[in-house]
């Protein structure tokens, strides 16, 4: 991590976990170097700083071009911590070039695969963007869950709602094929699932 992702990660996991008692599993599942993509579930705009957050890598995000231009300090903000503009009449075309630049930098990304916010809370069907950027890039892909998002900071802080993330194991992208891009984005789903599953059977547990 750069000190000024280092510093500011640092101070703020201090503070998640005397004041909302975060819970984090499989942090260490994170491989410390290399290119990589998180693939987490996405709820709420909480999502993005929640992974940064939990992950013991810098993280880089791609956002729509309107969230820099609709406030000045919050266009700042995002762009000074990796979030990267995105034009959306351009497409996926430029969000996967811009994706592969970083990739091909063994740095590490943050891509929510439903594509959009589940307004329910419910997993949507992923999109198979993730799938195939991994299969071009032969990038792991780790799974991720987050667990309360939506729930917003004061029920966290009086503790009435619980907020939990949790990584799996890397995912390693197949060889190129006519159904590996399916096939790879069917395995994400299922792995988000379990993490799914991980994180209520250990909440209700505590």
């Amino acid at each position: 991590m750069r000190p000024k992702w280092f510093i500011p990660w640092l101070i703020l996991n201090l503070i998640a976990k005397i004041l909302i008692n975060i819970k984090v599993y499989g942090r260490e599942k994170i491989p410390k170097k290399g290119r990589l993509i998180i693939a987490p579930n996405h709820t709420s705009w909480w999502d993005p700083p929640l992974i940064g957050l939990a992950s013991i890598r810098e993280i880089f995000y791609l956002a729509k071009e309107e969230l820099f231009t609709a406030n000045r300090f919050f266009g700042w903000l995002i762009r000074s911590y990796n979030a990267i503009p995105l034009k959306r009449e351009m497409g996926g075309i430029s969000a996967m070039k811009k994706a592969k630049d970083l990739l091909q930098k063994n740095l590490c990304l943050c891509i929510f695969p439903e594509g959009t916010r589940s307004k329910t809370g419910k997993l949507l069907p992923f999109k198979k963007g993730v799938a195939l950027l991994a299969i071009k890039t032969r990038s792991p892909v780790i799974p991720a869950y987050i667990m309360g998002a939506r729930d917003g900071f004061l029920n966290w802080l009086i503790r009435k709602k619980k907020i939990a993330i949790a990584f799996g194991d890397p995912v390693y992208p197949p060889e190129p094929g006519r159904r590996a891009t399916d096939e790879l984005t069917e395995t994400l789903r299922k792995k988000v699932l379990e993490l799914k599953d991980l994180v209520e059977k250990k909440t209700r547990a505590h």
